[in-house]
C-alpha cells in the first residue's frame, strides 16, 4: 500500500500481525478519538467498510489505558468513563482489522489512527519505549529502538509529534 513501511507490508503478508486480536479481547483494542474516526471515515466509505465500532469501557480496558497513560488518570476518567463506550477500529469475526489486506493496511499512512502509525513505539513520561509482541516482524528484526525508527521511516521528532497529536485528539494533554 502507498506509504506503507516495507517491514509492515512484509509482516502483513506473512501474518499474524499487530492488526489482529483475539475476538474475545476486542475490549482491549486501542481506542479511536472522534478526530481519528473522522479522518479515516472517507477511506472506509470508499472501501464500503465501517469507519469504527463501539466498544464498552470495561474494567480491563480502563486498567490497560491507565498503564499506557500513568500520569493522566484524572483525564482518562473523563475521556473514558466507567460504563461508557469508546470507538475502536472495526474487526472481522476472527479479530482481524477490516482495513488489513494481504499487502498491508488499506488506509494511507496519514489517515491511520495515531497508535497504528506509532506501533510498536510508545512514549511514557517523555521517554520512548516499545511494545514487543512476538507476532511483530519489526520486533524480531529491529533489536534497537533506532532500528525501529529507521524501519518505520520516521524520526524521534515525528514520533513525539504523533504522540502529542494522539494526546490532543483524545483530550489527554497535560493541564
Amino acid at each position: 500500500m502507498a506509504g506503507e513501511p516495507y517491514i509492515c507490508a512484509r509482516c502483513a503478508a506473512a501474518g499474524p500481525t499487530c492488526c489482529r486480536t483475539d475476538p474475545a479481547n476486542s475490549d482491549k483494542c486501542f481506542p479511536l478519538s472522534d478526530a481519528e474516526k473522522d479522518r479515516l471515515a472517507p477511506y472506509a466509505a470508499a472501501l464500503h467498510l465501517p469507519a469504527a465500532a463501539t466498544e464498552e469501557n470495561t474494567p480491563e480496558f480502563l486498567r490497560l489505558v491507565g498503564v499506557l497513560f500513568p500520569d493522566r488518570k484524572d483525564v482518562l476518567a473523563r475521556s473514558f468513563p466507567e460504563g461508557g463506550t469508546h470507538w475502536r477500529l472495526p474487526l472481522a469475526g476472527d479479530g482481524t482489522c477490516l482495513f488489513l489486506q494481504e499487502d498491508g493496511c488499506a488506509l494511507p499512512r496519514d489517515a491511520r489512527p495515531w497508535y497504528c502509525q506509532l506501533f510498536p513505539v510508545w512514549v511514557v513520561r517523555n521517554y520512548f519505549d516499545r511494545f514487543q509482541p512476538e507476532t511483530c516482524l519489526l520486533t524480531r528484526e529491529a533489536p534497537r529502538l533506532a532500528d525501529v525508527f529507521a524501519a518505520l521511516g520516521m524520526t524521534r521528532e515525528q514520533a513525539k509529534k504523533m504522540y502529542g497529536s494522539l494526546c490532543r485528539d483524545w483530550g489527554m494533554e497535560k493541564e
